[in-house]
């Protein structure tokens, strides 16, 4: 029993050891923000992640596993923001889920759709999505209800925003982020600038 819990203990801090690796790593596709750096040790801290070998795992939703060597990059800015959420802005873990239609992270408030936040690798990026769809899509939605949005992401996310009402919308890259507020409208909605969205 002894030499099985030094074992278990032994590989906790080789995963904490190729953690460190994968996030501090500064070259090539791999470099991180010193931000996201220190959401991603932080939710390991507090056990949002738990780290199993090379494998990540949100910790309310243990049965999907995240494979730290294959996925891209944008995924980790998407962990730090989920950690950021709960860390930071005080909501509870069971409010924040992970990929919901079609969005990163949805915020719920009252069991329904309160916060829409998506991750982009870099300004660029997220400006081209927050372009489409205020230009393209948001105020007349009803005129494209019926085309289809597969390989066009904008669209899609324009529809589960008007569908699912969100209140607000934050597009988070590693370096910046933009957040809106949302109004309704019969045919669509519209996207106003604010400096951040609302803590819990």
């Amino acid at each position: 029993m002894e030499k099985r819990i030094w074992f278990t203990n032994l590989l906790k801090e080789g995963a904490k050891n190729l953690v460190e690796k994968i996030v501090t790593d500064k070259s090539g596709r791999r470099s991180f923000t010193d931000k996201e750096i220190d959401l991603i040790k932080k939710g390991i801290e507090k056990k949002i992640i738990v780290v199993e070998g090379n494998k990540f795992i949100l910790s309310h939703n243990p049965e999907r596993l995240y494979d730290a060597f294959t996925l891209n990059r944008e995924y980790f800015t998407q962990f730090a923001a989920f950690i950021e959420l709960v860390e930071q802005y005080s909501y509870k873990i069971e409010e924040c889920k992970f990929e919901y239609h079609m969005m990163d992270i949805c915020v719920f408030k009252n069991a329904t759709p309160y916060i829409y936040i998506e991750t982009k690798i870099s300004d660029s990026e997220a400006q081209k999505l927050i372009t489409e769809i205020k230009e393209k899509y948001s105020k007349n939605l009803q005129a494209f209800k019926n085309l289809p949005d597969r390989g066009n992401d904008s669209l899609r996310k324009s529809k589960y925003i008007f569908f699912d009402k969100p209140k607000f919308l934050k597009i988070i890259t590693p370096n910046n982020y933009f957040a809106y507020s949302i109004e309704y409208t019969k045919q669509g909605f519209n996207l106003s600038t604010i400096d951040d969205i609302p803590k819990a």
